[in-house]
């Protein structure tokens, strides 16, 4: 008996870990912050819920009252003092409702495992349990704010009940499971189906099935309770009838309709009327949720109700048969979500036939292998359970690309976008968005109009499987694809959660281009864990470089499409002795570090946890004492090659060089200089290079440059660009001052006559040629302006002096220039010193690589070798 007990508590654990485990975590369901919303408002008094009764409300209420007892219980602490109720946000009804459906979603394991004691024996209830246990689908949508698992809990209430109607008899049994039905119903209207567990158990009791078995005494009284269970949780059905028939009306109207672009499909033949049933497609939902081992358990589970025929398998199999043969059809679209309702029982239905088959084996070391396999069995998918529930706890692929495009795009760009592409949870957003659900709308404006356009694999990938159906459809997607691809952002899609998103040029279109190298700059700010997706862009910063002090870890995430051999660590400009600490996976290494000496470390990598997709995790730990270095994690050769080129280690920059499958001219070019000889280099290539390292005139360059490589110059500087404002900087004089007007609404007012002092934050930057501008809001007379900037880097240091004759002026905006040429990769400080403001604001300073003069200084480093 305390062996089992043990047991049922490592059961349910199991179950509380996988349903509560990443409830905060993001996702990219529309539904979510649509009921979070609505949730929101019946807690601040609007009973009503959903105006049209579209949606039973009884998840609503249970949320909002939740959220009223938090509100109690901050008054009582005083930590709320208003006599109002406490001013939840948008983010924080999100979570607490999430909660909310997990709970109940954990709470459905204990009431199915006393349901199957009750009904068969222990063994096949804790069996049951522990596979329900680790149903993903119910896992997935515990952690959803969705009706489906309030309404499900109800459900197996209901069941729990009905296997007490089966046993007994007794009246209390009919009223008990006839409430829990109707609660199911007014949870979602899909638990409707629950009535027929009743039914079943009803008429399974009975001695003889005849007509009057549908109306005795206690079934009615089941029934009556069941309408009363519904009205308890949707009173306005009752207050407001005509509305609610209206509203259930228009529901049952179109919840056939809801993805109207499947209308198109048009099955012909009987491989492809099977293909797209509606049946077929929730089993296939079901093998790709739950997995292979899984699947073949429930079919065997399915097989042993036919073998070993009771009547308790009829009331077992009720309400899921019932429920998949009936409405399964009737959806208008197939998703993980509907099946929720059935979880439990499909993922029991292997406890119903294991057991029996271990019972009749007469050998001992049968039933003995037979376990073992079981339990091996059970491991691994409670492992790949483990690895799915992992990703929904990490970062969905819409914060890894807004947290890239806030980095890497200035604000108030025009961005055209489908669904599931913006993270929902923010409102607030320094871009202009034009949103439709797919870019095929006709009311979405022409390409050209926008700076950047957003795809989702959860928006497009429908229509490429199904191309025979969606000519029209693909026909706006294949048009996107002829515009430039600037970034993609993708790891293992589970339903909602990380869809794959593109981002497309609306400027400029995809052509196959001369390939150059590409200046990298590594982001200003410190990010304790971010990721880097390989998939070769050239735009944005990279986080892949950061500052590193003792004590301090920094993570690392890297995610490719094709398996990565190796990573290239360096450690640039120690400041002093010191150990960092590696580790990729289980593996671990310690780097002595010595001062002023660059040093690196050649790592070859291992899968690391969840093991899907080409995923490495890189932690790097620096040992208190060591006061600073530079790191830099490098996937790609030809960056460890000008990385070690730079650092004057020419074995390994040939080395790298040599091992590139395809060698850019460039690359064939500094080959040449180490090998100190002709190389071959394709004559129209050389023709490109020759031209791009020497046409002077700004525009023309820039023309050229998109002619022949395909990228966007100026959107290449402007994702490559440092962007610094007064929150960043410290200053001595001068007063913080807020505008419209300004970028960011702050920036330092600089009075006229007062000598101001503004530091800048040290900041890390990779060999080459970087333009530096300060940008001003005048509000008095800018030919007063006078003011220094003083640049200092390795032991270098350079002043520039301004006036109104050196600064560019428009209106009352006007910036400064200057060009900073680094030789060595290096950490840069800049100060800029007012001995007058001119009564202006500095709004920000802009760091970017000048790639116009970075490939003319490259013609003259080539110049002998161009000639050959």
């Amino acid at each position: 008996m305390r062996f089992r007990n043990i047991i049922l508590l490592s059961i349910l654990f199991l179950g509380f870990f996988f349903r509560f485990w990443g409830i905060s975590s993001v996702y990219m369901r529309i539904d979510d912050v649509t009921v979070a919303k609505t949730i929101l408002d019946v807690y601040n008094g609007y009973w009503v819920a959903d105006h049209i009764f579209f949606y039973p409300p009884l998840l609503y209420y249970i949320c909002a009252l939740f959220l009223r007892g938090i509100s109690i219980f901050l008054s009582v602490i005083f930590f709320h003092k208003d006599p109002t109720l406490y001013p939840f946000t948008l983010s924080q009804v999100l979570f607490i409702s999430r909660l909310v459906s997990a709970f109940f979603g954990f709470l459905t394991i204990p009431i199915f495992y006393l349901s199957l004691k009750k009904l068969y024996s222990e063994k096949v209830a804790l069996f049951g349990a522990s596979l329900f246990s680790i149903s993903f689908i119910h896992i997935i949508h515990s952690h959803q704010l969705v009706m489906d698992t309030l309404s499900t809990f109800f459900v197996i209430l209901t069941f729990y009940f009905s296997v007490l109607i089966f046993k007994s008899g007794k009246l209390i049994y009919y009223l008990l499971a006839g409430i829990s039905a109707g609660l199911s119903t007014s949870s979602k209207y899909n638990g409707i189906f629950s009535v027929f567990i009743i039914l079943s158990a009803h008429l399974l009791k009975e001695e003889k099935i005849s007509i009057i078995s549908f109306f005795r005494f206690k079934i009615i009284a089941g029934g009556v309770f069941s309408f009363l269970g519904f009205f308890i949780g949707h009173p306005y059905s009752i207050l407001r009838f005509r509305d609610f028939l209206r509203g259930t009306k228009l529901f049952f109207n179109v919840v056939h309709k809801t993805e109207w672009y499947l209308v198109p499909i048009k099955p012909k033949g009987i491989i492809e009327n099977i293909k797209y049933s509606r049946y077929f497609q929730a089993i296939s939902n079901i093998f790709s949720a739950e997995g292979l081992l899984f699947s073949l358990l429930i079919l065997l589970g399915f097989l042993g109700l036919f073998l070993w025929k009771k009547k308790e398998h009829i009331l077992f199999i009720s309400f899921p048969s019932i429920y998949f043969l009936i409405l399964i059809p009737l959806l208008g679209f197939s998703r993980y979500r509907d099946l929720t309702f059935i979880s439990p029982f499909y993922s029991a239905l292997p406890a119903i036939s294991i057991p029996f088959i271990i019972e009749n084996l007469k050998k001992r070391i049968f039933r003995i292998s037979l376990l073992s396999v079981v339990a091996l069995v059970l491991f691994l998918i409670s492992f790949n359970v483990l690895k799915k529930t992992y990703l929904i706890w990490d970062d969905d692929t819409s914060q890894i690309f807004y947290r890239w495009l806030l980095r890497n795009v200035e604000e108030g760009k025009y961005i055209g976008n489908e669904w599931f592409t913006i993270p929902l949870e923010d409102g607030k957003t320094p871009y202009r968005l034009y949103t439709v659900p797919y870019i095929f709308r006709r009311e979405f404006p022409p390409l050209e109009n926008f700076d950047l356009i957003l795809s989702s694999s959860l928006c497009y990938s429908h229509f490429y499987k199904n191309k025979k159906f969606y000519s029209y459809e693909l026909s706006f997607y294949e048009r996107l694809e002829k515009h430039e691809l600037v970034k993609e952002f993708f790891s293992e899609e589970i339903e909602y959660k990380n869809p794959t998103i593109k981002v497309w040029s609306g400027k400029n279109m995809r052509r196959k281009g001369l390939e150059v190298i590409i200046p990298q700059v590594p982001y200003d700010k410190k990010l304790p864990r971010e990721f880097e997706i390989l998939d070769g862009s050239v735009y944005g910063k990279e986080t892949k470089g950061f500052f590193l002090k003792g004590g301090e870890k920094i993570e690392r995430i890297f995610i490719s499409r094709k398996p990565v051999d190796k990573f290239y660590i360096f450690f640039l400009e120690n400041e002093s002795e010191g150990n960092v600490e590696i580790r990729n996976f289980v593996n671990s290494k310690k780097i002595k570090l010595e001062r002023g000496k660059d040093s690196f470390y050649i790592l070859k990598p291992s899968l690391s946890f969840p093991f899907t997709n080409y995923r490495y995790s890189i932690r790097i730990k620096a040992e208190k004492g060591l006061k600073r270095t530079f790191v830099r994690i490098v996937s790609d050769e030809e960056e460890a090659g000008l990385q070690f080129l730079e650092m004057g280690d020419f074995e390994n920059a040939f080395k790298c060089f040599e091992n590139l499958k395809e060698k850019k001219p460039e690359i064939l070019l500094l080959l040449g200089k180490l090998k100190r000889r002709e190389i071959n280099i394709p004559e129209n290539g050389m023709d490109s290079l020759k031209k791009l390292y020497t046409i002077k005139e700004e525009n023309e360059w820039s023309r050229y440059f998109k002619r022949i490589t395909g990228l966007d110059p100026e959107f290449l500087e402007e994702s490559k660009t440092i962007k610094l404002q007064a929150e960043d900087t410290e200053w001595k004089g001068g007063s913080l001052a807020e505008s419209s007007e300004l970028s960011e609404g702050k920036g330092i007012f600089l009075k006229e006559k007062e000598v101001v002092e503004i530091s800048l934050p040290e900041i890390f930057l990779y060999k080459g040629i970087y333009s530096i501008k300060p940008s001003f809001i005048f509000f008095g007379t800018p030919e007063d302006m006078k003011f220094s900037i003083i640049l200092s880097w390795k032991g270098n240091r350079k002043e520039f002096k301004f006036d109104a004759s050196n600064l560019k002026i428009l209106n009352r905006k006007g910036d400064a220039e200057i060009k900073l040429e680094i030789a060595r990769s290096c950490p840069v400080r800049i100060n800029l010193i007012f001995e007058n403001g001119g009564n202006s604001i500095i709004d920000y300073l802009k760091i970017s690589p000048s790639l116009k003069d970075i490939f003319q200084k490259r013609g003259e480093d080539f110049k002998e070798l161009m000639k050959l």
